[in-house]
């Protein structure tokens, strides 16, 4: 380890202009941004970063056979111990700081915040400190970087739109499977990267495995599927009771409605959802309705599907619809009258061991539990953030007779997640007006979650219609 403390400090002393200039950056990001989002700065940061890393890799360059640095007696092991470690403490940690700084001036707790942030930050690190570092070790200067950088990047928001219908009925609470899949991935094949540049400076070998990489992972975003996920978080998690007991009864029902929608400019439509009707709801237990999706199927093959829709809602013993999915014209006129087969699926999580804190909130956020902080807006609306608190809890809003969650969408995942530079998740719901200022926040963990699908093989639309 002495010859690596030895290219770190070597490699400190000739960038420790660049690394100011980095925590300049870092630090006013942290200072700007709770005051206002500046996507300038958040850029001038994000590069910034990715120019550092480039530089220290680069400062003994792997492809090529004319670099000075290979006639000194460097152990590939400590060259690139040097260049992660650099990487950990001159890049990793003032984005860490400039977090950590967004966090308390905002005024949120940092012992109740720092285990999200620490996850995060890790995600960072693994998902663009990583892949950069190995696309700098395939490159022999900062032109190449920047012309590779540029390519990638151009592909990644290129690839997006291009595959969007296939995860557009995925559940939001599941995408992070396959985020944590993807990284995974694109981890191992850096680390091979690493390895081979390092060790064996084979740079055409090397390249091959990030193109090998490339494709696997976009493939894994490409060909993953929704059941799949669903199957392996069942198998990661471990629910806290047993979900057969809770009886979902539920019917399609078709809404027609007539004219005056002038946005739409059709003398009268169809909208399908589901009436549904929970029993034996546990004591104790909200049952959270996260999202819908409906497919009809005409005998000729015909198909309608919905996609994703939303349903972010608290469901009691009763009868629930929501998020009704307006059909198309053409489907609908086509196969009215006909058999068609229905297909829904509905995905509940079930939330338990609850606390709650009543409080008088004002206009400036004031802290209620944990890192979480809520006010009131200017329309007496409720809002309210955290670091990781929102998506991985269902927090209730109660205010009169009104109860509603603050966040439409929740993940599955274990553990905070997310590679945002800034850590805070904020939302609010805009149905709750707050009554003289006094709500009750209630917080309830994820004690286990379900899936139904409902079938009907054959249904005429015109049997449903409920006008």
């Amino acid at each position: 380890m002495r010859q690596a403390f030895h290219i770190l400090k070597k490699d400190f002393r000739r960038l420790r202009y660049e690394i100011a200039g980095l925590v300049a950056l870092a630090l006013a990001y942290g200072w700007i941004e709770p005051r206002g989002y500046r996507p300038e700065i958040q850029f001038l940061l994000v590069a910034g970063v990715g120019l550092l890393i480039s530089m220290v890799i680069h400062a003994e360059a792997i492809p090529g056979d004319k670099q000075f640095w290979t006639t000194r007696p460097y152990r590939w092991p400590s060259l690139l111990a040097a260049k992660l470690i650099f990487i950990l403490l001159f890049v990793n940690l003032p984005v860490f700081i400039a977090r950590v700084v967004i966090v308390l001036s905002d005024g949120i707790p940092i012992g109740s915040a720092l285990s999200g942030l620490i996850w995060s930050q890790l995600w960072l690190l693994l998902g663009i400190g990583v892949p950069v570092a190995a696309l700098a070790a395939l490159t022999r200067g900062l032109v190449t970087f920047v012309f590779a950088a540029t390519a990638i990047l151009a592909f990644i928001f290129a690839v997006p739109s291009f595959t969007y219908q296939f995860h557009s009925s995925w559940l939001s609470g599941l995408q992070w499977i396959r985020n944590g899949i993807v990284l995974a991935v694109l981890v191992a094949a850096c680390s091979a990267i690493f390895y081979n540049q390092y060790r064996n400076r084979q740079s055409s070998g090397s390249r091959i495995l990030a193109g090998a990489g490339a494709v696997l992972v976009v493939g894994m975003s490409w060909f993953m599927t929704e059941d799949f996920a669903m199957d392996l978080q069942a198998g990661l998690s471990q629910q806290a009771l047993d979900p057969s007991a809770l009886q979902i009864v539920s019917a399609p029902v078709l809404r027609i409605v007539p004219a005056n929608n002038y946005l739409r400019g059709d003398p009268e439509e169809a909208h399908i959802d589901l009436d549904i009707t929970l029993k034996n709801v546990p004591p104790g237990f909200d049952v959270y309705a996260e999202e819908v999706t409906y497919s009809l199927t005409e005998a000729d093959g015909l198909r309608w599907t919905s996609g994703q829709r939303n349903l972010g809602a608290v469901v009691s013993q009763g009868v629930f619809y929501k998020a009704p999915s307006w059909i198309s014209p053409e489907f609908f006129a086509a196969t009215h009258d006909k058999p068609v087969e229905f297909k829904a699926t509905v995905f509940f999580s079930l939330f338990g061991n609850p606390r709650e804190k009543t409080v008088v909130l004002e206009q400036t956020p004031q802290n209620v539990m944990d890192d979480m902080q809520c006010w009131a807006n200017t329309m007496g609306h409720l809002n309210c953030r955290s670091v990781s608190g929102l998506s991985m809890n269902l927090v209730t809003a109660t205010s009169g007779l009104l109860t509603v969650p603050i966040r439409s969408w929740l993940t599955y995942a274990l553990v905070p997640v997310g590679a945002n530079l800034n850590p805070i998740q904020e939302d609010g719901n805009s149905e709750l007006r707050i009554v003289g200022g006094k709500v009750s926040i209630a917080l309830k963990e994820r004690l286990g979650y379900v899936r139904r699908d409902f079938v009907i093989p054959s249904v005429r639309l015109d049997d449903l219609i409920k006008r």
